[in-house]
């Protein structure tokens, strides 16, 4: 019965045997390997050893020159055994520290420290040495086979077991994995394996804060380059969501920090997630699409907006959309969450008031009396704003007109249309919470002129296609007096910085 069990448990291993000399001879593995394995299992089948003394066999077997299909099946039994024997789980764990009794008994304290090692009738396991071995075993797995995704699966299926059980020593792996993200030969499989296991390893601070001194957080380089995320595949824009998730709910302000500063910091974080999220709500509205991938992108809304609110609670995420397209995004998005997620309507609509107000407008606007939260004029402003882009398209911003480019014309022309449409309530007694009742005549004593400079500094840096003209004289709604127009929050004269931003710039 026993040579029969024998039998069984050989039969996996016998491919790793070397065949006979031949010209066409593959390398498997020694001989000398393979007779030890033979001897381990048969005094594990004795009774005489455990799943502790085959690991070691193993992990020779990981470290030596043989083919890929070798490794596979040695990365596959390791998995196994590991996963099935709670034995060696047990001897692999990582240790918590010991706390000793004060009581003593002579000079021996009562409760003795554990010794680290497996001792049978044949020999002793040194644990630490053991451990050791599998972690370097293992990183040289991951190393030498960044870019074949067949042997990177087992690869890192049981790096992530053996990290469940201990985090010693795996600093190493964490440029490896980025190395596999980055690889153009991993699969989708594999890029979603790869971040789960970095988010295991980034849930101990040490290896965060080794993580995000590196030059290049690749998590972020796919998400904040448009060529690397098409390419991609809907399971790692989710994975690539959550970790992104994972950083700042585990470490809050510093993840986020993190996140928003990662270089190159020109491409907000914020502009990817929208996309997905409008990505994911087209194709759950998709017929032709498969329901596992609806599923995936439905999972990716959810995931995708909870990230928007922990951006809002962490960093202004008003300053992190500047572009007024994604603006429009987002306002779908909001609009879409508020009906189809009932639960999470009440921060879609914190959202959307955040959004509303421009980060220019810090003070008490003139609104209608029938749109009391300054929405329809918000729309509106949107509304002349993309006007002017329309233009500027056409126009071709790549040609030189002035010593100005389209981005310094967007500018002006964002402040000129927020002064328009909120304009500015005055009053020396305007408590900071109070708004004017309408824009009709009742409101015109307490109304803030704009200041002409904003309309002229329109004419000073767009180009002559947008047909722009500003009044030449203080109006009924412009003044030129810097003591009582609303300058929004210009501050400095762009034409020397030592000066207070001008009431006009024809003085």
């Amino acid at each position: 019965h026993r040579d029969t069990e024998y039998s069984q448990l050989m039969q996996p291993f016998s491919q790793w045997f070397p065949p006979p000399p031949s010209p066409t001879f593959v390398k498997l593995a020694p001989i000398a390997l393979a007779q030890q394995l033979y001897a381990t299992l048969s005094l594990l089948l004795a009774g005489e050893a455990t799943s502790v003394h085959v690991l070691p066999v193993l992990i020779d077997y990981v470290l030596a020159d043989v083919e890929n299909s070798v490794l596979i099946n040695a990365l596959h039994v390791i998995f196994a055994l590991i996963q099935s024997s709670s034995r060696l789980r047990q001897a692999l764990v990582d240790k918590r520290p010991t706390t000793f009794s004060r009581i003593m008994r002579g000079t021996e304290p009562l409760h003795r420290p554990p010794v680290e090692h497996f001792e049978t009738t044949t020999k002793i396991v040194d644990i630490p040495a053991l451990k050791t071995k599998c972690v370097n075993a293992l990183t040289r797995v991951l190393k030498h086979h960044v870019h074949q995704p067949s042997v990177l699966e087992y690869g890192l299926a049981t790096v992530s077991l053996w990290a469940s059980l201990s985090l010693q020593s795996l600093e190493p792996i964490l440029p490896i994995l980025q190395d596999i993200l980055l690889s153009p030969k991993a699969s989708s499989e594999v890029q979603v394996q790869t971040l789960m296991l970095l988010m295991d390893l980034l849930r101990t601070e040490a290896y965060f804060q080794i993580w995000a001194r590196q030059k290049q957080l690749v998590p972020l380089v796919l998400l904040k380059s448009p060529q690397k995320l098409t390419v991609l595949h809907s399971s790692v824009h989710l994975t690539l969501l959550k970790f992104i998730d994972f950083i700042i709910m585990t470490y809050g302000l510093t993840g986020a920090t993190t996140i928003v500063s990662h270089e190159p910091n020109t491409t907000s974080v914020v502009s990817p997630i929208i996309t997905l999220v409008e990505q994911g709500i087209l194709a759950i509205n998709n017929d032709d699409i498969d329901t596992e991938t609806k599923l995936i992108h439905q999972e990716l809304i959810r995931t995708g907006f909870q990230l928007l609110s922990a951006f809002e609670q962490y960093v202004e995420l008003r300053c992190q959309v500047s572009e007024p397209k994604q603006l429009a995004v987002l306002y779908f998005i909001l609009n879409y969450i508020e009906f189809a997620h009932p639960r999470d309507a009440m921060t879609a609509l914190a959202l959307r008031s955040v959004l509303q107000t421009p980060p220019q407008v810090n003070y008490v606007a003139v609104v209608d009396v029938h749109d009391p939260t300054g929405t329809i004029a918000d729309e509106e402003a949107l509304v002349y704003y993309n006007n002017a882009e329309k233009i500027l398209e056409r126009f071709g911003c790549s040609t030189k007109y002035s010593l100005y480019t389209c981005d310094d014309c967007r500018d002006a022309y964002k402040y000129w249309v927020c002064a328009v449409k909120f304009q500015r309530c005055g009053g020396s007694n305007l408590k900071a919470t109070a708004v004017c009742p309408s824009v009709d005549g009742d409101c015109n004593p307490f109304r803030t002129r704009t200041c002409l400079s904003i309309c002229e500094d329109v004419i000073r840096k767009c180009p002559y296609v947008l047909k722009f003209d500003c009044p030449s004289e203080e109006t009924e709604y412009f003044s030129s007096d810097i003591s009582i127009c609303n300058r929004l929050d210009r501050t400095q004269n762009p034409d020397n910085p030592s000066l207070d931003w001008p009431g006009t710039f024809a003085s």
